[in-house]
């Protein structure tokens, strides 16, 4: 008996509706400009970015707190399969997590793609040190995440180190003085008052 033909079933492909949870580069780089100064802080955080995209495009739609909070998280995730992180910089995770989406969305405008070896190695120098020089167009750019949410990590200070940077003194040094005694103050202020006595 000859076998039945088969049928091919077709297969009805839905229209793509725009995905509006995609950021285009513009809002990354408002986003990171907020991150720098509210951190982890949310609320403030898209208080910030939304306000700041009406001011570029008033129809642009508002960010949703699940939005934002999930565009941190993701960019995160990113970060670390490109990373490796040692046990020491994983204790404080909030401030690794906000290191890695910093030093991330800073790049990224700069750099066309995250799998050549020296583009990891400034991303690895970003997140440990807070700057570092990018290789762009054939010129060195230095790049930098500290701002308000992130201070500088501070260099351990030994007692034998002698440089400069360590010894940092106030630009004004108030002396106040104070006398031995009445007789003391009496004899400073006629000398000051009739130095040829």
């Amino acid at each position: 008996q000859p076998s039945a033909p088969k049928i091919k079933k077709i297969k009805e492909v839905a229209p793509k509706l725009s995905d509006k949870t995609k950021w285009t580069m513009e809002e990354q780089k408002q986003f990171f400009s907020a991150l720098r100064i509210y951190g982890k802080n949310f609320d403030a955080l898209g208080q910030c970015f939304n306000t700041r995209r009406r001011l570029v495009n008033p129809e642009a739609q508002k960010r949703t707190f699940g939005q934002i909070r999930c565009f941190y998280y993701r960019s995160f995730r990113t970060v670390s399969k490109l990373c490796t992180f040692t046990e020491e910089e994983k204790v404080n995770v909030d401030s690794l997590e906000l290191r890695s989406v910093l030093a991330y969305l800073c790049l990224k405008p700069k750099v066309k793609c995250f799998d050549k070896k020296p583009t990891i190695s400034v991303l690895h120098q970003l997140i440990r040190n807070g700057s570092a020089f990018l290789r762009v167009k054939g010129q060195r750019e230095h790049v930098s995440i500290i701002g308000k949410a992130l201070k500088p990590p501070k260099t351990s200070n030994t007692l034998g180190t002698t440089k400069q940077s360590d010894r940092t003194l106030s630009k004004h040094i108030r002396i106040l003085l104070s006398p031995a005694s009445p007789n003391a103050y009496m004899r400073v202020a006629l000398s000051c008052r009739y130095p040829h006595v």
